[in-house]
């Protein structure tokens, strides 16, 4: 796959590249592997976005994007605007609003986040559920069946010691899928 437009937030350099972002890393470990929208059809097909009306702004340790994918296939018509940005402390929000502009039936329609396979197999997290109660429960080690983490509002776990994560979700109530049992 070819590289995207590396940026930095402070110390994170991360890629963006077709309306995601790629390989967030602090120094040489990588804290998440990939942050993007799913647009899922009712067999569970992903809807490919064109992205519109694309701007990017940086200074080398801060950017904000901009953009509209516009996902249009069969009888669907749904378009959704983006922005990422990233701050010189290392915040980095992602932002979608969407609106379907014909009646369609779908599986999912949001937020992705894939964590990185090598920092999180096997390492304590900490999950902080819509209902506010907080729970440390381990990334699975070996492929799960079952969704590790339900419930989300917020999840940290440290990359590498001394290098932690905070992911904190609004919108919707969000849940985790062990990855490696899927192919996209």
């Amino acid at each position: 796959m070819s590289k995207g437009r590396v940026l930095h937030a402070g110390p994170v350099e991360l890629e963006f590249r077709g309306g995601e972002l790629w390989h967030l890393r602090g120094g040489e470990t990588e804290l998440v592997e990939r942050i993007y929208v799913a647009v899922r059809d009712m067999h569970w097909a992903t809807v490919p976005g064109r992205l519109e009306q694309l701007s990017i702004e940086e200074d080398g340790r801060a950017f904000t994007i901009s953009f509209e994918s516009v996902h249009q296939q069969g009888e669907i018509d749904f378009r959704w605007q983006g922005r990422f940005s990233g701050s010189e402390s290392g915040v980095i929000v992602a932002e979608m609003k969407g609106r379907a502009l014909s009646t369609f039936w779908r599986n999912r329609i949001g937020f992705c986040v894939h964590h990185p396979l090598r920092e999180c197999r096997g390492r304590s997290c900490l999950v902080e559920e819509a209902t506010g109660s907080r729970r440390e429960i381990p990334f699975p080690e070996w492929i799960s069946p079952r969704q590790p983490f339900q419930n989300i509002s917020a999840m940290s776990y440290e990359a590498a010691p001394g290098l932690g994560i905070e992911l904190r979700f609004s919108g919707e109530v969000f849940e985790t899928e062990d990855h490696r049992n899927w192919t996209d």
